[in-house]
């Protein structure tokens, strides 16, 4: 659960910690009924709420997926935050340690389409800060392995400073300067501090309104 992104730890040396808060929030979304969203849907459901007429958003997807996405949208916010909390991985996660100088430098990195905090939009009531906050991006497999040559990251640290996601089931995003905020807000539903996750979450929750 952790590696898929859906439980969010820090390694120290050989052991993971968790977050009290977020356990319990994860305990609790695991006994709601239903069966999760499949990441293809998620993104599916994402690009409705940045603004993507659905006609294009829901394309590819069959018309049992676009019967339940238009669902999600009509029952509310509250649906739409549990399917996106429960929904299955949207992305492959690789934390990474680079030197504080070259995370500054990723900010203006072209092949990273920042999300998270580090995108500091209007609609997250969370100041970002650099050195706290770290780096959260998308970016392509092959510009990955490219990253990972030209920084020489540690892998799974206890001190991550660059968290960079890898999409799976959409490629849209990847064509994005910058993540919209319906991906920005899901980004930090799961987020380990409480103050960040709610303003993922009142996001999301203004976007379905």
């Amino acid at each position: 659960m952790i590696a898929d992104g859906r439980l969010p730890a820090h390694r120290v040396g050989h052991q993971y910690v968790l977050d009290a808060a977020a356990v319990d929030r994860f305990s609790r979304e695991q006994r709601m009924r239903g069966r999760p969203l499949n990441s293809a849907n998620a993104w599916a459901l994402l690009a409705v709420l940045a603004g993507l007429p659905e006609e294009r958003a829901l394309s590819d997807r069959p018309m049992r997926s676009r019967k339940r996405v238009r669902s999600l949208l009509n029952e509310g916010a509250e649906a739409v935050v549990t399917a996106l909390l429960r929904s299955q991985p949207r992305a492959a996660l690789h934390p990474w340690r680079v030197l504080p100088s070259d995370a500054d430098g990723l900010l203006e990195e072209p092949r990273l389409i920042k999300t998270g905090l580090s995108a500091n939009a209007k609609g997250i009531d969370v100041r970002y800060q650099p050195r706290r906050d770290g780096v959260d991006a998308y970016v392509s497999r092959s510009d990955l392995r490219s990253l990972e040559r030209q920084l020489r990251p540690i892998e799974n640290s206890a001190d991550t400073n660059l968290l960079l996601r890898v999409p799976e089931g959409a490629d849209w995003i990847l064509g994005e300067p910058i993540a919209p905020l319906s991906v920005i807000g899901a980004d930090l539903l799961a987020h380990g501090d409480a103050r960040v996750a709610r303003a993922g979450r009142h996001a999301v929750e203004r976007l379905v309104r």
